[in-house]
């Protein structure tokens, strides 16, 4: 009886990542402005991040309530 040939393992797919300065560059990709990128980025420890890391911070950011008053 002939062994069963295996396939290779499936290759791991690397995902893209950007820079900050990119994705605050491509804030209409996200539907937000470059001012409100930048605010969802002010608070992202990594440098770089995958499309999907994004969008889970703009969606993230844009859920947040906002604060009325100053001090």
């Amino acid at each position: 009886m002939a062994e069963k040939a295996t396939s290779p393992a499936p290759k791991e797919v690397k995902k893209p990542v950007f820079t900050k300065k990119d994705l605050i560059e491509s804030a209409a990709i996200f539907g937000v402005t470059p001012a409100i990128m930048t605010g969802v980025l002010h608070g992202v420890k990594k440098e770089q991040l995958t499309r999907e890391e994004a969008r889970a911070a703009v969606d993230a950011f844009l859920k947040k309530p906002v604060k009325k008053g100053g001090k």
